[in-house]
């Protein structure tokens, strides 16, 4: 999960991520399956947070908080093929989670006020973009941008459920995003299955 977009939000916002990040480490730690997910540019106004109300997050296991190395610092610039900013603005469609490939989650909480954030930080950093396939499984109610935690959620539903997304948005997705909810749409096309074990995928 990529955090450096600390100056971007008001306390207000820093206190919603802070607990969406929490929810990320339940997801995590009841998962059937071992979706890996450390946090990168751990500080500021982020890390000050969790020190004065989620100060326990010292102790949780599995999740590397990284306060000193940013996006740029973690990518392994000979593969950088093998990493997939996920973003909303992009119409490149992400239909199965691919083995020995990260994929990276905007850490911001905005309102959707800072417009292409994610993909224009994955260009800088001459990164793929992708999307998670919202609009072949289920219809959103306004735009189809997720909340931070939400994303890795739904990473972890899709491999509990046999890989199905539709699922998958079902499970984690609250009702009032969601049209009919409880139905899905047919997908314009199967989705296909993958051999991936699921601990050689990983969120950041």
């Amino acid at each position: 999960m990529d955090c450096e977009f600390d100056d971007l939000m008001n306390d207000k916002e820093i206190v919603s991520l802070s607990s969406q990040i929490a929810r990320c480490y339940s997801a995590k730690r009841h998962c059937q399956y071992e979706v890996g997910l450390e946090i990168s540019s751990f500080n500021k106004n982020l890390k000050e947070r969790f020190e004065k109300a989620v100060s326990q997050y010292k102790l949780w296991k599995g999740l590397p908080f990284k306060e000193n190395e940013k996006l740029s610092d973690i990518i392994d610039q000979t593969q950088k093929d093998k990493y997939v900013y996920l973003t909303a603005d992009t119409n490149e469609v992400i239909e199965q989670l691919e083995p020995d490939t990260t994929y990276i989650i905007g850490g911001i909480v905005d309102k959707n006020r800072h417009k292409k954030l994610c993909v224009n930080k994955a260009k800088e950093l001459g990164l793929k973009v992708g999307r998670l396939p919202i609009d072949k499984y289920i219809k959103m109610n306004g735009r189809q941008v997720l909340a931070t935690s939400h994303v890795y959620e739904i990473a972890c539903k899709w491999f509990e459920n046999d890989k199905d997304w539709g699922k998958a948005f079902n499970e984690v997705l609250p009702p009032r995003k969601i049209k009919a909810h409880g139905t899905l749409a047919e997908p314009t096309e199967p989705a296909t299955e993958s051999s991936v074990e699921p601990e050689a995928n990983q969120l950041a």
